[in-house]
Order: structure tokens, then sequence, then C-alpha cells
């Protein structure tokens, strides 16, 4: 600490958050102060969206208040180079960065308890703030367990160092060392003395939102701490922010652009439902907020029907984005070109497409800026990004959900939502309504029943309020837009051999078959290359994103093109969002929601003289144990209930889903009542441990590979980025584009891999990378049967 022999009279040390060299070695300073009021003023903007401002106020003045130390500013003094001779001054080891976001934290905690005013909410309630500022680096902390990260640790140690007292010591006006104002130790204005509309009353009742908002703080402050201190040291990135345009202007071209599509379209029973299905669509969008679904089959245009209500409904009732979420990365990637297209090439960069797989030739330095808070006012994602967001713990994840609240989300495929996750889900989605300004449409054709009560006991739970549905007259737009009936040509009690399916198939000129496993798609792939090896395409998990897109690229070509013969044997990858049109399909035992998807790829426009057919048979193997096995065994029940049953009818849709889901073991995988509600009244949550088992995808029994995947037509070339990797080590922009040429598998198949030498690891990273050029076909991918022949068969995703 600075002695008063020390310095001159009436000198004080001003104390810096941050500084910045010029080319000319001078320095540009940024002080604490300075920082503190920006970030308070950003934050409390930022929580104005769920009318937590003044939270946000004094979370932003007291998150570094830290920084105060001696230690601290000797550390930035002495890592820096600036007023080396004023670092000598100062107390401190002048090494790695002395802990400072805790001061603050334990500064806000301290004061909120020592009001004498009686407050409207307990004093716990100060327990917020201590999240959001103690994490603001390292991320939302366990309340306790977790070792010296866990926040009463953390108390406890700033406790026993009297890091507050220390600071208290050198914070006021007259003598004090350090020029700070005492309002910076004790919040000013005095804390709120409410928060999400809550009385005593209903303090219980709510503390199921309380962990959201604490989020929602927390996403405030972080990204308000970064955009003020991007602004001070990296200027000229700031600049890129910013600049996008209004949901009125977006919503004028997307409605010309509408209307021009209607005009062109020919005068078709489909055309005209699609019409009917956006008519239904601008209207519902005058109704209050809240919960909508909307009920299309496929083919029906809910694509662009459902944002063009995204999008009227955010104007009419102020919302800030549209944000649509969907499970696959295939569906996001058409969906994001569908809507720039629609836009124009003027207003294309106003959707961001933001998901693992992007290809990052098509990033720009404003959509990678844009993808870490959301700013942009339509962001095309996937469940994946948006769930583990809203109930995650990390700063990166976290950063953009203030920019969620005041939103229209549009869940599309919502019959996707995750089975062993929907406690928390759905928890979050009615707390996102209630609480924080957002609309939510549900969009399938096959909707889900997520109303109601769910489980028993302890772990029973309340679903969604009942949807206000959009379409007007849904069995009707199901019977007019029927394009498909399902063939009963299999006993579903009895397998299919290959080589019989592979008969069926070969007989007809075009068709789509639909397998379970990556395994079974290569063995009947196989079959059917014995008997009709021309115009025969694989798709599979199997191949990486970039070939993936490659051939589907090729299949739509030659569906168009020419009335030549064509057969695709896929996973069920393909069913939902990949636009393809066969007039017959073939669809491996599984559940009704997946059979009703694979039917939207058969006479997908209505042109055939005759209904599409949708044949469902039993394979070798059944689905794997787990949901897709509870799925395919709700529906054989149902048809050995009717063997006429129309699996298309809304009714028997619904009946589906409340079968299916009563016999679920659990909507809870990750522990959510545990975790985060059963101490949320006094706001004791376990942020870490919860987002570490919270995973919408299980990737703990699994790896991905970077493979040699090459294309001269495309310019693609795996083997390019993998030698760049093992020369370079994994840079950021390289690791973006090894991402669309990765293929996940199972850690059995991996270790067989490994034994035989035709993969191998990074010395360092422990990368995973193909070894033997044989490995990856451009027919299938991956080469799986290098693995043990006794290998598990393990179901690993698509």
């Amino acid at each position: 600490m600075l002695l008063k022999s020390d310095r001159n009279e009436g000198d004080a040390l001003v104390p810096l958050a941050h500084v910045r060299e010029n080319e000319d070695g001078s320095w540009e300073k940024q002080t604490l102060i300075g920082h503190l009021e920006a970030v308070s003023r950003l934050a409390a903007d930022f929580a104005g969206a769920f009318a937590s401002e003044d939270w946000g106020r004094i979370a932003g003045r007291l998150h570094d208040l830290g920084k105060a130390s001696p230690a601290w500013q000797k550390h930035l003094k002495d890592d820096s180079g600036c007023e080396p001779e004023l670092a000598q001054k100062l107390d401190g080891d002048g090494g790695s960065a002395p802990q400072h976001s805790v001061a603050g934290a334990v500064a806000a905690v301290c004061d909120f308890r020592s009001r004498e005013d009686p407050m409207d909410v307990p004093a716990a309630c100060a327990w917020a703030l201590a999240y959001a500022i103690a994490g603001h680096h390292a991320g939302l902390a366990d309340w306790d367990g977790d070792g010296r990260s866990a926040l009463v640790s953390r108390f406890q140690e700033a406790y026993e160092t009297k890091v507050v007292e220390g600071i208290g010591q050198y914070l006021g006006e007259g003598d004090s060392q350090i020029n700070f104002t005492p309002s910076m130790l004790h919040c000013q204005p005095p804390l709120p003395k409410s928060f999400l509309g809550l009385t005593a009353e209903n303090y219980l009742g709510e503390s199921e939102n309380f962990h959201l908002w604490v989020r929602m703080l927390f996403s405030c402050l972080t990204d308000a701490d970064f955009l003020d201190t991007e602004s001070f040291m990296t200027p000229e990135r700031a600049q890129d922010r910013g600049g996008y345009a209004t949901l009125a202007e977006l919503e004028k071209a997307f409605a010309l652009f509408m209307k021009k599509l209607s005009e062109s379209a020919a005068d078709t029973p489909v055309n005209r439902c699609r019409q009917n299905v956006l008519n239904d669509c601008l209207a519902a969008a005058e109704q209050h907020p809240g919960f909508f679904s909307l009920t299309v089959p496929t083919g029906g245009g809910k694509t662009f029907a459902s944002f063009a209500f995204a999008l009227k409904h955010a104007l009419r009732w102020g919302k800030k984005r549209v944000i649509i979420a969907i499970p696959y990365t295939s569906i996001i990637e058409q969906t994001a070109a569908d809507l720039k297209k629609a836009l124009g090439s003027a207003l294309a960069e106003n959707v961001l497409e933001h998901h693992s797989n992007l290809d990052p030739q098509e990033e720009t330095r404003r959509s990678a800026l844009a993808a870490e808070n959301w700013e942009s006012p339509v962001v095309v994602t996937t469940n994946v990004q948006l769930f583990e967001s809203l109930l995650g713990s990390k700063t990166s994840r976290c950063r953009k959900l203030h920019h969620v609240a005041g939103s229209v989300i549009v869940l599309d495929e919502a019959q996707m939502l995750p089975l062993p996750h929907l406690r928390p889900v759905l928890s979050v989605l009615k707390s996102l309504v209630r609480h924080f300004g957002v609309t939510v449409l549900l969009c399938t054709a096959t909707q889900p029943a997520l109303s109601g009560r769910f489980a028993e006991g302890r772990n029973a739970f309340d679903g969604l309020p009942e949807p206000r549905e959009i379409v007007g007259d849904v069995p009707k737009l199901f019977s007019v837009l029927k394009r498909v009936e399902r063939v009963s040509r299999y006993d579903l009690a009895k397998p299919v051999g290959w080589p019989d399916l592979a008969r069926d198939l070969a007989a007809e000129p075009r068709a789509l078959a639909v397998v379970n496993r990556r395994r079974d798609c290569r063995a009947l792939y196989d079959e059917l290359n014995k008997l009709a090896p021309e115009d025969l395409f694989h798709l599979s998990a199997c191949m990486c994103a970039e070939h993936r897109s490659d051939k589907i690229a090729l299949i739509k070509s030659r569906l168009k093109g020419t009335k030549e013969p064509i057969r695709v044997i896929s996973t069920q990858l393909i069913e939902a969002g990949v636009n393809l049109d066969f007039p017959a399909v073939y669809r491996a035992a599984c559940g009704l929601d997946s059979a009703v998807q694979a039917a939207g790829r058969c006479n997908r426009e209505g042109l055939l003289a005759e209904p599409g057919r949708l044949y469902l048979f039993m394979p070798e193997k059944p689905s794997p144990r787990g949901l897709l096995l509870k799925g395919e065994e709700t529906l054989k029940s149902m048809l050995m209930d009717d063997k006429n049953l129309d699996i298309f009818d809304r009714d028997a849709i619904s009946r589906y889903f409340r079968r299916y889901y009563a016999d679920v073991n659990s909507f809870d995988g990750a522990g959510f009542r545990e975790r985060l509600l059963d101490g949320a009244p006094e706001f004791k949550f376990w942020f870490r441990t919860f987002d570490r088992k919270f995973r919408l995808i299980d990737e703990e029994n699994q790896i991905s590979v970077f493979v040699a995947y090459q294309n001269e037509e495309t310019g693609a070339d795996g083997q390019a980025l993998i030698d760049r990797l093992l020369k370079s080590g994994p840079e950021r922009a390289l690791m973006r584009r090894l991402q669309r040429y990765s293929v996940n598998i199972s850690l059995n198949d991996a270790g067989a891999l490994l034994q035989k030498g035709v993969i191998a690891a990074t010395p360092r990273e422990g990368f995973y990378y193909q070894t033997l050029p044989e490995l990856y076909s451009p027919k299938f991918g991956l080469n799986l049967d290098f693995a043990a022949d006794n290998a598990a068969n393990v179901f690993i995703g698509l």
C-alpha cells in the first residue's frame, strides 16, 4: 500500500481498470471508476428488459471493486510495463493477477444485510448479485461442495483475508490513499425492494424462476463488462458491432418476398394451403404474447409462415429479435439460407447462423462478433446452443441471455425437445414467457403433448400452459395436405432381412429407405448395390458434415434434373428439414413422430397422380435400448390395437405422445430439482454441477475424429486441414473449419481403430485424426468395419 511519505501533498493514486500501449510507446489508461460507471450503465440498460435495472446497475458498480487493491494495481502495472516506478511502491508480489471478483460480491451481501430498513424480499436475494459478480470471469459457481471455487468457500477465504476491510482502508475522501468515492462500497441507490414482481405472498411460489433471473443478471453484467473492455482495449473491433436493420425493415422486405412468391406460385391445393397457413400466422400475430403452436404437415410452408408470424408479432408487441431454434444443424443451414435469400442480399447479414458446424467461409467478422452475444435481430441456432445457454454456467454461454429476453422464440420440430431433460426445458420456457417478455411458438407436424401433469410424487411437475393453435382448422389442413398413405406390406412382428428389403427397393425406380443405425445403413446399401448399383446413394453420420452437405446437394439435383432412377439409403438425419421428394419411402420401425417425418420426404409437393407410399418394416435388429426403442414399441402397440390407424391424424399423434411419455423413466436427468429448485428460496444453487450434467447430446461415450474427406469439385480438403493441425497446432479458425470434417464414433470403435493404427491423436491436445487414407470412403464416410468384430453395436446419434 502506498505510504503517505511516498506521495506529494494532495496527490492520490487513481486506480486503473485497463491500460493500452499506443504505437508510439505512450499509454492509454482507463480508470477503474470510469470502467465501473460505464459497465453499470450498460448492465442497467440490459437488465431493463426484465425490469431489473437497479440490480444491473449495482452489479456493474461493484463487479471490479477488487481491482482497487494495491496488489492488483501492482500486477496491472508490472504486467503491462505501465508506470513501473509507481508499481514498485505498491504492495504485492507482482506475479499472477490477484483474485479480484469476490470483493464486490462480498460488499454487496454485507451492504444488503446491514440495512435496518425493512425489505420486501429476504436478504438471501443479495446472493443473486454475489453469484453474478463473483462469477463474471470464471462463471456461475456452486453454492458449496466444489472445493475452493464454490461460492461459500470463496466468501470464507475473503472474510479470512479481510478483502473488503482492506479495500475499505483506502477508499474514501480526504486523507484516503485512493481517489475513490465511498458510494462504490455502499450501494447507491439503495438495493431494490423486489424483482420479477415478487411479493411476500408469492415469493416461495415464484422461486422456480430465481435461477434464470440470476443467469440473466449474470448475462447483463458479463456482456456489459466485455463490451466496455473491448471498446477501450480494441476500439476497432467494437466499431464492427451494431448497425443492424430494424425489425420493421426486415418485416417489410420479407412481406414483399412472400407477396412475389405467392403471385408466382402455381395454383395447386398444396400452395393454396400454404397461403392459408401464412394468413393464419399473420392474423395470430396480433394476439397477446405467450405460448403458441403451429401444427402444419411437412411441406405445408411452416418455415416461412412461422417467420412471418414472429416478425409481425415482434413489431406488434415491442419484441427485440426473433430466435429460431432447431434440433439439427442440417436444418439450420437450410433455414438460414432460405431466410437470407428471402430478405435479399442487402439484409442477409441480419440473420445470424450460430452452430458448431458453421462453415467458417460463411462467417464474417460481424457475424463472429454477433455470435458472442446474439445482438443481431434474427438468430438461427440449435436447441443445444439455446438450452445449454439458458441452463448453463459459463460466461461464454450465458453472455447472450439478456438478448433472449424480449424475443420471439420459434422452436422448430418441437417434438425433438429432449425428454431426459424435459423438466428443466419446460420450466425455463415458462419462466421466459412469464417474467422475461418472451413469446414461444411450438412449430411441428407432430405436436407433442407438453401440457398437463408429468411424472408422480416428488418428481411430478406441470408442463406448459395449453398453447394457442394458430391454424384455424388443423384436421382440415391435414386432410387437404394428406399426400401419403401408409401401406401395410410388412408384418411389424416379423423382421425383414436386408436381401428381401433390397429386392423391394430395387423394384422402385425412385425410393428412400430410412434406418436407425449407421451399420444398418451400410448393410442395406451393400445388398441393394448388388441388385441396382446405378444412382444409389448412402447418407449417414459416418460422413462428416461437409460430405453430407455435398451429397444432399447432389441428390437434390438428381431428383429435380432427370426422371432417372435414384435410390437413397439413409439414417434418420434425412427426416427433418432435408427437402427431398420421393414417391415411396421405406422406414424402419420407429416412433410415430419419426414415421411422420419420414413421410414428409414422400410426395412432398403433391404432384403425383396417386398418394405417395410409406412402408414401415421391422429391421433385422430392433432399435437400441432407450428412448428410440420406447418410441418404436409405443407405435407398434398402437398399430396392434388398430391396424388401420391413421398415423397422420392429430388425435392419434396426441395419444402417441401421452403413451410414450408415460413410459419415460425420468424427465430430469441432470438433477434440476435437487440442484436448482430445492434451495432456490435461500438462493442456494449448484450452477456448475448442473451445467456439467445438462447435455442435450450425450458425448460421454464418444469422441470426434477429423477425417480426410476431399471433393475436387467443391474444393473440400480435409487432409490439408489435418496437415495444418499437425504442423501449426489448434488455431481457432482452423478448428472451426475442422468441425465440418469431424465424425463422432463410440469409444468402443475408437479403441479398435486406435489399436489398428488407422487413427491417432495429436500429442499435446489429444485431437483424433485419420491416418489411413482408405479409412474414409467417398461413398460411405468413415468405415467402421475396421473396428473389432465384437465391438458393441452402439447407436451414436445421427
